[in-house]
């Protein structure tokens, strides 16, 4: 017996081992790259995937169990994307410049904390059903043709940000924000609370900075185009998730999802803000991602906690992108409601389970906006914010725009009739009448 246990002790530290080794080789490689003397795009490629890996951890870890590898892949985005400029926000609050070591020891220490979590969990059980039936073969056939097309969207998503990312000087905003990182990173309290927007856009730039000490476009503009490429995979998720039934043969989900894509790939706006340091593309990644945990907690997905606190999360960062994430709020709670009511939660389960993740996501937007509103500049802000919302007083105000929803409307309705009048007064003869 007890030959036996340590036998089995033996084996299981040996597969524990197998799984650690790839997250032990990606580690010690990109510390490699970072090694003085080597090319500026090796080092800071090197930087942003050392920085964006204890997200994309955390989300294999809350995940990997419950989703599968098209949403594990689109979560670790988030995650990653999410939770590196977190990490530097609260080490810019450090009094002095920040030193080259301070968010490497942060993402290493993060890193191999939640990869021993990761490695310690029971890996998934991917592909063991039942034995093929036509039906099956049929259904297998053409998620097969699903996936082949949206790998093709992707990359025509990629091919349309990535190559000759770093070919243009930075522009506009862009200097801006550049040059905002590079005073943080020399120890400037407040730049961040001198930004009319939030800080994301900074701080994801500001990380490679302060590691490798060096940065060009490509290497600033990377995590922007990351985030865009990201976002295709999620409204895709989305569309899946919304319309079809999991397990089935791809239906009307699978065609909006890939129709979707394809127009964010292919959408000029979605393109250029892909390819330049602002914060656009990251808000996009950040919602989409939010309301996807949001949908599935609403689907009844086992471990609420974990995609309400992910939701709860991926919109503070939205919020700390930009201020129109505000606008993707009343969905995420009409979700949360909604999933909350359908669960049958009496009151008392209903204040245990929304307080955590309700709290986090004031917690984290509270760490930067609280200071921020409190800033002498920020009257400056909100005369930003009002020009931005076409008013001459900064006060707050409201404005009335259903007439001019209600015009659009009117005429989306005679176009619509038009042309089915149209069509209707038509006989293969010719014209009616």
């Amino acid at each position: 017996m007890i030959a036996a246990q340590v036998l089995r002790d033996l084996v299981v530290q040996d597969a524990r081992t197998r799984r650690a080794a790839p997250l032990i080789a990606l580690m010690l490689g990109a510390h490699l790259l970072l090694l003085p003397g080597l090319p500026m795009a090796w080092r800071g490629v090197a930087a942003h995937a050392l920085l964006l890996l204890p997200g994309a951890l955390l989300a294999l870890h809350l995940f990997r169990a419950s989703e599968g590898r098209l949403a594990l892949a689109f979560l670790a985005l988030c995650g990653g994307v999410a939770l590196a400029p977190l990490v530097l926000l609260p080490l810019h609050a450090l009094p002095g410049p920040l030193h080259w070591w301070l968010p490497l020891l942060a993402a290493d220490a993060l890193s191999l904390w939640l990869g021993a979590l990761l490695v310690s969990d029971r890996p998934p059980e991917y592909g063991r059903s039942a034995p093929p039936s036509g039906h099956r073969l049929a259904a297998h056939a053409a998620r097969g043709r699903e996936r082949a097309t949206l790998g093709a969207v992707l990359l025509l998503g990629a091919a349309l940000r990535l190559p000759a990312l770093g070919g243009a000087e930075f522009q506009g905003d862009e200097g801006r924000a550049i040059l905002m990182a590079a005073d943080m990173v020399h120890g400037a309290e407040d730049i961040l609370l001198l930004h009319k927007k939030g800080p994301v856009e900074v701080l994801l730039p500001a990380g490679p900075l302060a590691i490798t000490g060096q940065i060009n476009e490509l290497i600033a503009r990377l995590p922007f185009a990351l985030a865009s490429i990201g976002a295709l995979l999620g409204v895709y998720l989305l569309a899946r998730r919304m319309l079809d039934a999991p397990g089935e043969a791809p239906g009307a989900g699978a065609l909006a999802g890939l129709l979707a894509a394809l127009l964010l790939a292919l959408d000029g706006l979605m393109i250029g803000f892909g390819r330049i340091v602002q914060y656009q593309s990251v808000l996009v990644l950040a919602v989409c991602g939010a309301v996807y945990c949001a949908w599935r907690f609403y689907e009844g997905a086992e471990h609420p906690q974990r995609y309400l606190c992910c939701a709860a999360g991926l919109a503070a960062v939205g919020l700390l992108a930009h201020y129109d994430a505000i606008f993707g709020l009343p969905a995420l709670a009409w979700l949360v409601l909604a999933g909350a009511r359908r669960r049958g939660w009496p009151a008392t389960r209903w204040a245990r389970e929304l307080a955590p993740p309700a709290l986090l996501g004031i917690g984290l937007a509270a760490s930067f906006f609280v200071p921020f509103a409190r800033h002498e500049r920020f009257g400056r802000t909100l005369e930003y914010l009002a020009g931005r919302a076409g008013q001459d007083d900064p006060a707050p105000a409201l404005y009335n725009n259903l007439p001019y929803y209600a015009e659009v409307d009117l005429l989306q309705h005679d176009l619509r009739d038009g042309g089915a009048g149209g069509g209707a007064g038509r006989r293969p003869g010719g014209l009616a009448g």
